[in-house]
């Protein structure tokens, strides 16, 4: 391998997390070194402007591998030359102060998924372009590496380092001193890797959202401030002669819309509202109540109850799998709303926020009868006070 890209190796020694993490992390250099050296050399010498993330993402991974320099070079030279009882907490330390600069991450991982879908359609409209990705990969500094392989890199790395810190965590007497210090260290690194993975997923969001506006009424605000897109599927929804139709139930962090496609467009038969005023709540429904036909004649246990202070709804999920990935959705929703509105004022006084709320959700919303049960409505009324909602 060409020196002028490449770390030198460390002295051998036996095999432990802490190693594995200097001989990771050298590899991982090597690479982003090898991947500038020959594929973006040789990309730039052909003078090809049709990849237009391309250039930012290189900008972004340049100062990428800066920073994982520096941090090799105090990682080894921290443990690599005092024994693992010493290291361990001078690895702490190490990840303490290194751990705010990787947040840097999430914002490539999405210049990463583009570039990678960029380079693939070129691929397959110039073959001159394929050629040359397969000549970079021939040189013997890529190890045979593709250019989609040097790109998932980075989206690994920070994984990687929660994994070996767990591995060591792990490894660490329960009356070592050094295993309090070490947890914490782990939190911190689980903290900016949810943090990387919110970013991610928020520039996704963002994507479907744009997506949704071409189909979407004009009359529901998609782009309203701090609305994220989370989820959608076609699921079954009871009508009022409670025969169940089909429609595509949309999760959003604020908001959960169903609706039902009309020629191009969707048609919004119920908007619920994901907020500390709304009283969301989402439950199964007992198999006592309601029909279970679908608009197919099939039918299932697998529904959910939707309320808010303005209306309720019954949704039949395609299967037992989808009805609890749509309850803990719906259920994480509603949590993350209270968090942020209410922060650490809720969590101080969330016994006694609960039984409130909790009363709110068993009365009428007409009459607020005391009477008001869980069994909620038989054919459209109160089981108590009669009342039609």
């Amino acid at each position: 391998m060409d020196n002028s890209c490449s770390l030198s190796e460390p002295p051998n020694r036996a095999d432990n997390p802490v190693e594995e993490l200097i001989t990771t992390e050298r590899n991982y250099i090597n690479n982003l070194n090898a991947f500038f050296f020959v594929y973006v050399k040789a990309i730039e010498a052909q003078n090809i402007a049709v990849i237009p993330s391309f250039l930012s993402l290189c900008n972004k991974l340049e100062v990428i591998k800066d920073l994982h320099v520096k941090f090799y070079d105090e990682l080894y030279a921290h443990n690599g030359v005092v024994n693992l009882g010493q290291g361990t907490l001078e690895l702490c330390n190490l990840f303490t102060r290194f751990a705010p600069f990787f947040r840097i991450y999430s914002g490539i991982i999405s210049h990463i998924e583009t570039t990678g879908r960029e380079i693939m359609e070129i691929c397959s409209e110039y073959s001159s372009f394929k050629a040359l990705l397969k000549e970079c990969r021939q040189d013997p500094r890529c190890f045979r590496h593709t250019i989609h392989s040097f790109l998932i890199m980075p989206v690994q790395r920070i994984p990687r380092y929660a994994l070996l810190l767990k591995t060591l965590l792990h490894n660490t007497p329960t009356t070592s001193i050094e295993r309090v210090q070490l947890e914490k260290t782990v939190s911190l690194v689980e903290a900016v890797l949810q943090q990387i993975n919110q970013g991610v997923h928020d520039i996704h969001s963002s994507e479907s959202i744009i997506k949704l506006h071409k189909k979407m009424p004009k009359t529901f605000d998609l782009f309203s401030y701090g609305r994220r897109f989370i989820m959608k599927s076609k699921m079954g929804f009871l009508r009022e002669n409670c025969v169940y139709i089909s429609v595509t139930s949309i999760l959003f962090s604020d908001a959960l819309v169903i609706v039902k496609k009309s020629f191009l467009c969707y048609k919004i038969l119920k908007t619920f509202s994901i907020s500390t005023k709304s009283r969301f709540v989402v439950k199964d429904v007992p198999n006592s109540l309601y029909g279970s036909r679908l608009a197919d004649g099939s039918s299932s246990d697998n529904r959910i109850f939707i309320q808010d202070c303005n209306d309720f709804a019954v949704l039949q999920c395609q299967s037992e799998k989808a009805q609890q990935s749509w309850k803990k959705a719906l259920q994480k929703a509603s949590q993350k709303m209270l968090e942020g509105s209410f922060g650490a004022t809720l969590i101080a006084r969330s016994d006694r926020i609960s039984e409130r709320v909790d009363n709110q959700r068993h009365c009428c919303r007409k009459c607020s009868c005391d009477s008001f049960k869980e069994s909620y409505f038989q054919s459209g009324c109160c089981l108590f006070c009669q009342h039609e909602h």
